[in-house]
């Protein structure tokens, strides 16, 4: 961005500016990048920290940029001048990380350094503007600048290192009566098959934790509380086991109980710095810091670059290393609770031969739309400050307009990008309706979760829906004479 567009006088950037010019700290250097003292001035997310901080990137290549936020990324809405607001990390879906703040005259854009690793705030110009004038810091101990992070070392434990729960329910046999088989187990040992009352209500989603909703009678015997263990079978076959994480009540005989299978656990916030290690690996080694009960898990082979994790929920973190393997090559994998087991496994093993028709469903939900997401026309433009003139690059679908009239995106472009490349991409992929499906009442089928792929054959109107696609979200409803699935599908023309 030009740092002379910074005109509000009353803003935080405008004050930067100001007392850097009153310290003689700002300029530009050689190239035209602007400067505070020795440091970059950069924009940024406030994630990284306010107007005037000191902050240090790390790059993946062993780069430090030495910086000061001199101005602030929109975030939130999109806004008429900034139509494509960043999202926490930056532009781009959080691609792009930082920008520089510059005079726009006798510089380049500079190359990418890869990924970026970390982020470092030191504090705060305005309360320390001397630091600007130094890219290293001494601390009070007279040590240099650190050295980035590429290790971890624990230096104090207190307590025990906790062992992985044991199963109560290895080696034991119910006998059974009915479809449903519920039952909930105390760390001492002592196991209920409690009455149920209504319905049970399972949900297993795409890469996360699992949910089992249900409701008991209380009678003089039932005694449980959080963390107690909990089984579901169903007609036999294995479906939930978890943990219960809250209870509520409603009168005096009735318990609500929320329960969660192992994943959840997942939630936990972690520091990790790793190396040159598999996504396979990384798991290994999460479930064993957590006392998270491992079964299977597929060698996904690509290993993954430096990376520091500092408070992140692990199942972020292996979101991460997932993506990364996917995006070197590596086969897309799911990460799931198995019947108290966590495991890693191809999506592709996922396909259930299970078909979505009118015989098998009580009703769908289909929406199609031009009112989000469609657009028949692009307009892409920058304002070029040397010329005076307002650059404007225009790409349209015109034998469009009289079916919808005109939709229009409008998009500032950011610099360099190509305004006539990014408009003719951006019409290729908006300029059809937006879908979504979704089916209620379904013959039930346990293997059927978030991640799998199930055959669709429906007739939609508008459309032949007639192949694969993959369950977003899954909701198991079961009675002791039913199982019915509410299903979201995506995959196609639903996106």
């Amino acid at each position: 961005m030009n740092w002379s567009a910074i005109t509000n006088t009353s803003s935080t950037q405008y004050q930067l500016i100001n007392e850097a010019e009153a310290n003689n700290d700002r300029h530009y250097d050689n190239e035209g990048y602007g400067m505070v003292g020795e440091r970059f001035a950069l924009a940024m997310t406030s994630t990284f920290g306010a107007i005037g901080d000191y902050v240090d990137v790390y790059m993946e290549n062993g780069r430090v940029i030495h910086g000061i936020l001199a101005d602030a990324k929109h975030q939130g809405q999109p806004v008429s001048w900034d139509p494509n607001p960043a999202n926490k990390w930056g532009h781009n879906n959080g691609e792009r990380i930082v920008e520089w703040v510059t005079n726009w005259r006798n510089h380049d854009n500079p190359p990418s350094d890869g990924c970026v690793l970390k982020v470092i705030n030191l504090g705060n110009y305005f309360e320390y503007p001397e630091y600007a004038n130094a890219s290293s810091y001494t601390s009070s101990s007279g040590s240099s600048e650190s050295k980035p992070i590429t290790t971890t070392a624990t230096m104090s434990y207190v307590g025990e290192q906790a062992g992985v729960r044991n199963n109560i329910f290895d080696g034991l046999r119910m006998k059974n009566q009915s479809n449903i088989e519920l039952y909930i187990a105390n760390p001492d040992g002592r196991i209920y098959k409690p009455v149920i009352c209504d319905k049970i209500e399972w949900e297993p989603p795409k890469n996360s934790y699992a949910m089992l909703g249900f409701t008991v009678l209380k009678d003089p015997v039932l005694d449980f509380q959080e963390g107690a263990q909990v089984i579901f079978k169903y007609r036999g076959e294995n479906v939930f086991c978890g943990y219960v994480f809250e209870k509520s009540r409603s009168d005096s005989y009735r318990i609500k109980v929320t329960a969660y299978d192992q994943l959840r656990y997942f939630n936990n916030k972690d520091i990790y710095v790793y190396q040159d290690i598999t996504a396979s690996e990384l798991l290994t080694a999460i479930c064993k810091d957590h006392s998270v009960k491992l079964g299977g898990v597929y060698d996904t082979g690509i290993k993954l670059p430096l990376t520091v994790e500092d408070n992140t929920p692990l199942i972020d973190i292996m979101y991460n290393a997932l993506q990364y393997t996917v995006s070197q090559g590596g086969i897309y994998c799911l990460l799931y609770d198995d019947f108290g087991q966590v495991r890693l496994d191809p999506q592709y093993w996922f396909r259930v031969p299970y078909a979505v028709n009118k015989e098998t469903v009580q009703s769908i939900d289909y929406t199609s739309s031009i009112n989000e997401g469609t657009f028949n026309r692009i307009k892409t433009y920058r304002d070029n400050e040397e010329t005076g003139v307002r650059e404007v690059y225009i790409n349209d679908k015109s034998a469009e307009f009289s079916q919808w009239g005109v939709l229009q995106y409008t998009h500032q472009l950011e610099d360099g990008q190509d305004g006539a490349a990014l408009a003719e991409n951006l019409i290729k992929i908006t300029t059809n309706k937006t879908r979504s499906l979704s089916v209620k009442g379904a013959f039930g089928d346990i293997r059927v979760r978030g991640g799998s792929s199930v055959f669709v054959d429906l007739d939609l109107g508008d459309l032949l829906q007639y192949g694969y696609m993959e369950v977003s979200g899954a909701k198991h409803t079961f009675t002791d004479s039913s199982h019915t699935m509410d299903l979201d599908l995506i995959g196609g023309q639903f996106i």
